[in-house]
């Protein structure tokens, strides 16, 4: 069986899901959204405690380099937490850009083969993200419409 686009973008797919990768934009969210809500009015935080449906009808606002809302529209990240938003932005790019690297790495050693068994013998650890091999029918579902067609008193033109 050939190798199309299709199938290439299946083997590359599977491999990078399996390839660990941590979710840096919601550590940032946890740690803004933690600061902010300790940052608001004591007598705000009892009425969340007794009520956190009520978090939905307060003011948001936008944490630049995070990604993320805050229920704070007062909220202000302090230093300490801006230095650590900038070392996960980092940690996010580098991963980003790591993965980028092997996408297109992956591509181009998948470009050199033309036949999934070319493949399969030159890279039997990757066996697994092959596709199976697929069954060719002969019954194809058109000769049952046809036949339903027939049996209601279509004919074929000669």
């Amino acid at each position: 069986m050939r190798i199309t686009g299709v199938i290439r973008e299946a083997i590359i797919k599977g491999v990078m899901g399996d390839i660990p990768k941590v979710d840096y934009r919601e550590e940032m969210r946890k740690i803004v959204d933690k600061e902010a809500m300790e940052a608001l009015p004591e007598p705000i935080k009892k009425l969340l405690a007794a009520h956190p449906e009520y978090k939905a009808f307060l003011a948001t606002t936008y944490v630049g380099n995070t990604g993320c809302y805050v229920f704070n529209a007062e909220y202000k990240p302090t230093a300490r937490t801006l230095e650590k938003i900038k070392v996960l932005n980092a940690k996010f790019d580098k991963q980003r850009d790591e993965r980028y690297e092997l996408r297109k790495e992956l591509e181009g050693l998948l470009s050199s083969f033309t036949t999934v068994k070319q493949f399969e013998e030159a890279m039997p650890e990757m066996v697994k993200y092959s596709p199976a091999t697929i069954d060719r029918t002969k019954n194809l579902p058109v000769s049952k419409v046809l036949g339903d067609m027939m049996a209601l008193g279509w004919k074929a033109r000669k």
